[in-house]
């Protein structure tokens, strides 16, 4: 068994590990965050902080987690600017 992937042949999450994923990552957004002291600065969405953030073509936590690297980048936010937009 490997976090994500269930014993099913169809490989998809478990619900729980699901929520073990998002909070995962929201973990370690803030952990990286504040170790270079900008936790009040970045993270969340909301007025007053930086918007940088990615638009993607899946949504990562419903789809097979074999097929998270086929994931596409549609658009790029940095400083609430758009920085990137994908041509398709």
């Amino acid at each position: 068994y490997k976090f994500g992937i269930s014993h099913n042949s169809e490989k998809r999450l478990f619900e729980e590990d699901k929520l073990k994923m998002r909070i995962s990552n929201s973990m370690l957004y803030f952990q990286l965050a504040y170790a270079i002291f900008r936790e009040n600065e970045i993270i969340s969405i909301e007025v007053g902080k930086y918007a940088d953030f990615i638009v993607i073509d899946m949504d990562i936590f419903n789809i097979d987690p074999i097929d998270i690297e086929k994931t596409n980048v549609l658009m790029t936010f940095f400083d609430g600017r758009i920085v990137y937009e994908s041509k398709n």
